[in-house]
């Protein structure tokens, strides 16, 4: 008699490989958004604005009680939400989706001093060891060949992308003690849809002129599809039968799929320098979300970082 699906462990650690897949493709994706033309504000507006149309009839009932701290929480999220996707993709039209997945990634290691500002908690020793391996890569990625530490623009912006999703993740964490997941996904997003929006529509960034239409709504909606929708049911079922620990090193492998997608597309050249950089910072996660044994594990908010 063959196991239940929950019963094999093999194939829920798949679909947890798969939400990461589908997070690293969007590095690309992103990448691809940025050089249609299209006005990021205008870009985050619509994404989400799909996102919600998709999401608001299973969550309507939801929606309907929600409190006014539930609606506070969302509001906060909501300006987080924008920030985090609209640093993303104005980094990107300057820096590669290799380098903008091995920065963002680097939220992880801010999560534990972006938790000790907002939720008081006191920072786990290994984040002494973390930080530093994710300066080295940081400082290996803006290195340019013979002149020495180059601070390129994209991956700075980028580098405060990642202090936005650790801030991101902390307050989520915080807000989940009183408010319900499905508000906590739906309602960001529609705080950060209507204030993208709003400064799109007095800027005129929803004028489509010079845009490459075609492949920004093709683009869009495998965003919507995949890292939104289909990554987060990926997640959202099969993490609940995978240990959180064995889930967190799996997480570290979207930056591998991005940076071998940006490769293979052509995005990146593969370096010698952009493998150095891009092992520190894995290696800087990896020693920040996998506890030693005999410590208690802490079960840990993940999104998808685009």
């Amino acid at each position: 008699m063959k196991k239940p699906l929950n019963e094999r462990p093999f194939f829920m650690e798949t679909l947890l490989l798969m939400a990461t897949l589908f997070w690293g493709a969007s590095f690309v994706w992103c990448e691809d958004i940025a050089n249609t033309g299209i006005d990021t504000n205008a870009y985050v507006s619509i994404r989400y604005a799909l996102a919600v149309l998709v999401m608001l009839p299973f969550f309507w009932k939801d929606v309907r009680k929600a409190t006014r701290q539930d609606w506070l929480h969302g509001l906060i999220l909501g300006v987080l939400y924008y920030l985090c996707q609209a640093t993303q993709v104005w980094g990107l039209l300057y820096t590669t989706p290799a380098n903008g997945s091995f920065i963002t990634a680097a939220y992880v290691v801010l999560v534990p001093i972006t938790s000790w500002i907002i939720l008081k908690q006191k920072a786990e020793k290994t984040v002494f060891l973390a930080l530093p391996l994710c300066v080295a890569g940081l400082y290996v990625l803006n290195m340019a060949p013979g002149e020495g530490l180059q601070f390129n623009l994209g991956n700075l912006i980028t580098l405060g992308c990642a202090v936005c999703w650790s801030f991101q993740v902390t307050y989520l964490s915080f807000a989940g003690r009183t408010t319900k997941t499905t508000l906590l996904t739906v309602l960001p997003l529609m705080f950060a849809s209507a204030i993208s929006g709003t400064i799109a529509l007095f800027s005129g960034g929803f004028n489509m002129e010079g845009v490459a239409v075609g492949k920004f709504f093709g683009t869009v909606i495998l965003l919507v599809l995949f890292p939104t929708i289909g990554s987060g049911l990926c997640q959202s079922y099969a993490q609940k039968f995978v240990p959180p620990t064995k889930a967190a090193v799996i997480y570290t492998v979207e930056t591998v799929f991005a940076c071998t997608l940006s490769v293979l597309l052509g995005y990146d050249q593969p370096s010698f320098r952009l493998f150095l950089g891009g092992a520190l910072i894995v290696s800087a996660i990896l020693v920040t979300e996998v506890k030693l044994p005999g410590k208690k594990n802490k079960e840990e908010m993940k999104d998808g970082t685009c």
